[in-house]
């Protein structure tokens, strides 16, 4: 349905920002002046809405829109923005800055099954000791060690700062497993798997769980956030400036992942592709009785088979917020 086919209403100069913005919120395109020529515009956050305006102006999906945003605290619904670039952006917007940023989707909260897992050595610098931590025994205090394990009784017996050792600690470790494997032609997948893995990180990284991020551009890599062991700006940023890899094979990735499954919790794999060797990994995951959730980056021709099971769901591009909303 072209422009000339949709039905319009011309509204008068006085009722005309109440009247746009009500029609903006039940989901029509409305037609506005800009610096140059009019434009249409619709709900940046509504699918629906967007939808119309490819329609109307009979353009390609491919052909992205640009969302105009009321402030900067609007700029956490739409991308993963880092510290640094919320600095950035309220020191130089409106301005002639322009910051390259993941894409971020709503999530849900996600139910991944499975018990606390030992952290063999302990984590350094954890936020607070998990449960049923084997305890050593006293040692002094050394500048770095946390309060919480400060021995009062002991300090006041021996005039001089005690804490206790523990030698290992149980934590929830969730791994977060980006395929950057995207065959060549498939960049837009491998962008999109990008935006939805911003989009667990943030939901999945609380202060109660430890996450690792884990993904092969030279070699295998390993970002770990959670309960004061690094930060979440931290793992964004290296999310905004991971590359595709071309130069390893899958495997790399698949014997990262499985050499830490003893302590792992739960596994979210966000993949540009289902063959063999992607089944392969989650299969050795479940049979190691860890929970797994596979997301799967598809175009609109590749439909999900019966065969690839409960754990495994299709993530259309251009449709991402959708798929991921499912329960």
């Amino acid at each position: 349905m072209g422009l000339s086919r949709m039905a319009t209403r011309l509204v008068a100069p006085a009722e005309g920002i109440p009247a746009a913005a009500a029609l903006l919120a039940s989901g029509d395109v409305v037609a506005l002046p800009t610096e140059t020529v009019y434009g249409l515009g619709a709900a940046a956050l509504d699918p629906a809405a967007c939808a119309k305006i490819f329609e109307a102006k009979e353009r390609p999906l491919s052909d992205p829109l640009i969302v105009h945003l009321p402030g900067i605290d609007w700029l956490e619904r739409l991308a993963e923005a880092s510290a640094a670039a919320r600095e950035l952006a309220s020191r130089f917007w409106p301005g002639p800055l322009t910051l390259v940023l993941p894409r971020r989707y709503p999530v849900g909260r996600l139910a991944l099954p499975g018990s606390r897992r030992y952290q063999p050595g302990g984590v350094a610098l954890a936020s607070r000791i998990g449960e049923s931590p084997e305890f050593i025994g006293l040692r002094d205090y050394r500048p770095g060690d946390p309060l919480r394990r400060i021995d009062w009784k002991s300090w006041a017996k021996e005039g001089k700062p005690i804490v206790r050792e523990y030698r290992d600690e149980q934590f929830v470790r969730h791994a977060l497993v980006l395929d950057t494997f995207a065959a060549p032609g498939r960049e837009e997948h491998f962008e999109e798997a990008v935006s939805v893995a911003a989009s667990f990180a943030a939901t999945v990284l609380t202060q109660e769980s430890l996450l690792d991020l884990l993904f092969v551009v030279d070699k295998a890599y390993c970002v770990t956030a959670g309960r004061g062991v690094g930060s979440a700006a931290r793992m964004l940023e290296v999310l905004a400036g991971v590359e595709r890899c071309a130069a390893q094979s899958f495997s790399v990735l698949s014997v990262s992942v499985l050499r830490r499954a003893a302590t792992l919790t739960g596994c979210l794999l966000v993949l540009t592709d289902y063959d063999a060797s992607r089944r392969e990994m989650l299969e050795s995951l479940q049979a190691l009785g860890i929970p797994v959730r596979a997301f799967v980056i598809c175009d609109s021709t590749t439909q999900a088979e019966s065969s690839w099971g409960p754990s495994v769901r299709r993530i259309e591009i251009g449709r991402a917020a959708e798929g991921l909303a499912l329960p």
